[in-house]
């Protein structure tokens, strides 16, 4: 259904323009950008996953890329494609480049998953580009997509996907307590390490949870706290009585990590895997 729902959006809304969209991987814009850097990953990935005969890993992968394009891409892309024509040629440029973006990716998109749902594949294949640039060949019979025609960003993707990640979780502190989707809030506050890559994205940020600012902050104490949660079970055999030591001061606060990434508390030094950090919201 989320295949399907992708190509029914785009059939409708080119059609109703009378665009035939083609095959490019030159738009400029953001979203576009991340879209294709974010299938020429899935192609990479699903290439490497096919190569060992991992069924179950491909379909996951694709279900993950769906999300990104159906509840993202083409959900923050909406207003592009509904556009009406313009005489302002940067709005008709953006336009096309929406058209021509989703027809690459969904083109793309059939031949990863030609294996997996072929009959489908096949049906959105013929229905795209039956007249096409690529012809009346089946799916089946098309070489399997080559990264190397489609950019790759995987610094944008990353981003990108903290991004969505923000916003989901954001859209459910909204809903946990009852604040609707329209009701406009003062800030959002995102903290965290290596964030500087996410300034020219809060913009959707705002726009996607109804915020009217976003701060970003790497002083996580301006938010919240670390907890340090040690593994007793892991501790006991090699603690023995100190563990209880461990716990104590773990509870109270006393404890401080170490350049590599281990743990010092009670008197003991907790490797990776023998203690959890939580972190505790100020509010």
């Amino acid at each position: 259904n989320p295949i399907w729902n992708a190509y029914s959006f785009f059939t409708l809304y080119a059609n109703a323009d009378g665009i035939t969209a083609q095959r490019r991987t030159d738009a400029e814009g953001l979203l576009d950008r991340y879209i294709l850097a974010k299938t020429a990953a899935l192609v990479e990935v699903t290439t490497e996953r096919m190569d060992r005969y991992d069924i179950a890993g491909t379909c996951a992968e694709v279900q993950a890329y769906l999300d990104a394009l159906n509840n993202w891409y083409i959900r923050r892309s909406r207003e592009r494609f509904w556009a009406p024509g313009s005489d302002d040629p940067a709005l008709v440029a953006d336009k096309r480049d929406a058209y021509d973006t989703l027809f690459t990716v969904l083109t793309t998109l059939v031949q990863v998953v030609a294996p997996l749902l072929p009959m489908v594949a096949e049906e959105i294949h013929l229905g795209l580009c039956g007249t096409g640039e690529l012809g009346d060949a089946s799916v089946h019979l098309l070489d399997w997509p080559d990264t190397a025609e489609l950019p790759q960003d995987p610094e944008l993707v990353a981003q990108m996907d903290r991004i969505r990640e923000v916003c989901s979780v954001a859209l459910g502190l909204r809903e946990d307590n009852r604040l609707r989707a329209r009701l406009p809030l003062q800030s959002l506050t995102i903290a965290g390490r290596d964030l500087g890559g996410l300034e020219e994205l809060t913009g959707l940020v705002r726009d996607e949870v109804n915020v009217r600012e976003v701060v970003l902050t790497d002083d996580l104490s301006t938010v919240g706290q670390f907890l340090l949660r040690p593994n007793a079970k892991l501790l006991g055999p090699r603690l023995g009585k100190q563990v209880q030591d461990v716990l104590r001061a773990a509870k109270a606060g006393e404890w401080h990590q170490l350049d590599d990434g281990t743990v010092s508390v009670g008197g003991a030094n907790l490797t990776d895997g023998e203690f959890e950090l939580a972190v505790q919201p100020a509010e």
